[in-house]
């Protein structure tokens, strides 16, 4: 087994609420990062997650599942909570456990009781905050609508970091907004030139360096902004 340095552990909690798709996503990191064959899913009882019987035969998680994958030589220990209120005193234990917490909300069903809470909670304990937009495939999707609605309920340092190309059933990938390809795929869900400045706002905003480049209207690499993304994180802008 590989020997990881801190500085090379992540901890991250999965927030939000109730059928989010907060174990689907679980579930499919772990494929994806090569810890399992085969990705598990709730619907057909083989979540790698929520492995309860309780779990299983209910289709949704009940108690904490702690989880662990390695991506690009760094070691992540993944916690992935309940959304259902009843059990919202194992969701908060959670956040006691990691630096991040990741608020996953659900596309079609907008930003939720819970999804608000815990990122509230998690801002009460100085955790870093990430949003996950997820469902992008499903029905019925007002995206500019739904990115309005998280600035307006957690805030102007909530931006957009990667815009979907296509929604719904048409839903095949995302753009990576800080660099932009020369020529945009067709279908993107939204305005990105104006997401990267939003974007560009927020990281500057903590760099006095970037920040004086950039009312110069200088130009900054990408790598300038990606190096100064983990301090505007962690300060929350």
């Amino acid at each position: 087994m590989a020997k990881y340095s801190v500085q090379d552990i992540r901890t991250l909690a999965l927030v939000g609420h109730r059928a989010a798709g907060k174990t689907t996503l679980a579930d499919t990191l772990l494929h994806k990062a090569g810890a399992v064959d085969r990705r598990g899913s709730v619907d057909d009882g083989t979540s790698i997650s929520d492995f309860d019987e309780e779990e299983r035969n209910r289709k949704f998680s009940i108690d904490t599942s702690v989880l662990n994958f390695s991506h690009k030589g760094k070691q992540v220990y993944l916690l992935d909570t309940p959304g259902y209120p009843d059990f919202v005193g194992t969701a908060l234990a959670a956040l006691s456990a990691v630096e991040t917490a990741v608020i996953v909300i659900s596309a079609p069903a907008g930003i939720e009781v819970n999804s608000r809470r815990m990122f509230h909670e998690a801002g009460k304990r100085n955790l870093v905050r990430i949003i996950v937009i997820n469902k992008l495939d499903a029905d019925n999707i007002q995206f500019d609508q739904l990115l309005a609605n998280i600035r307006e309920t957690f805030g102007k340092g909530a931006v957009l970091f990667n815009a979907p190309i296509g929604l719904g059933a048409k839903f095949s990938g995302v753009v990576d907004v800080l660099r932009l390809p020369a020529a945009l795929p067709a279908g993107v869900a939204t305005d990105v030139t104006a997401a990267r400045s939003q974007l560009m706002d927020a990281i500057v905003e903590i760099d006095e360096s970037l920040m004086e480049k950039y009312l110069a209207e200088e130009p900054i690499s990408a790598e300038e902004m990606m190096n100064a993304i983990p301090k505007a994180m962690v300060e929350g802008s």
